[in-house]
């Protein structure tokens, strides 16, 4: 009967080192997988379509908001958006605009304004307009 208890004891000892270098050997897999991960998201990464768009939600320099959230191209310039907000405000005469992403004045276009400001297209942005001053030549 002792016999029968070590022989039992021994099959138990053999079945948990054979459990123990199974997980061994998974982990060992799962790390191997975990490194060659990032190579093939990189490769992934190029195939992906780029951004051409991003949603935007205009306000003014005292935090008014605009309107509703809008998607515009990212090629999209201030005097596009000017006329945007010229027609969002119902202005009758049109006046021009200063637009700006935190500190950073949009000069080309949203997509130049986005890199410059390091902002993603993943999270609204928001752009802050400001009225310009216009000047008009009165003759005398």
């Amino acid at each position: 009967m002792a016999q029968d208890g070590r022989e039992a004891k021994r099959l138990r000892v053999a079945a948990a080192v054979q459990e123990a270098e199974a997980v061994d050997s998974a982990s060992s897999a799962i790390s191997e997988n975990k490194s060659a991960e990032p190579d093939v998201l990189a490769e992934g990464l190029d195939e992906l379509p780029k951004a051409n768009s991003c949603i935007v939600q205009l306000q003014a320099m005292d935090g008014e908001a605009l309107g509703p959230n809008i998607d515009l191209p990212l090629d999209a310039s201030p005097e596009q958006l000017t006329l945007l907000v010229n027609q969002l405000l119902q202005n009758d005469a049109p006046r021009p605009f200063a637009f700006f992403l935190g500190e950073t004045e949009l000069r080309e276009t949203l997509a130049d304004a986005l890199q410059a400001t390091g902002a993603t297209t993943e999270n609204v942005v928001t752009i802050s307009y400001q009225p310009q001053a216009v000047f008009q030549v009165r003759p005398v």
